[in-house]
């Protein structure tokens, strides 16, 4: 692990809606990702990008901040 850590605020989240590959292998190697509450709000916000969210997130490893 390269103990990076990430707090994604919500462009970042678009970004890797989109397909940004470059921040998907940094996130890849990351030690934490999390994204804050108000970005959380915002996607809960429009029904269509929660699902594209949740099908994204499961690609991604899942790693404790503790």
């Amino acid at each position: 692990m390269s103990g990076e850590r990430y707090l994604l605020d919500t462009n970042a989240i678009v970004c890797l809606l989109r397909g940004d590959q470059a921040l998907h292998q940094r996130l890849q190697r990351a030690e934490w990702v999390g994204i804050s509450i108000l970005s959380q709000i915002e996607f809960l916000a429009f029904p269509a990008s929660v699902r594209t969210t949740a099908a994204y997130s499961n690609s991604l490893p899942t790693r404790s901040m503790w």
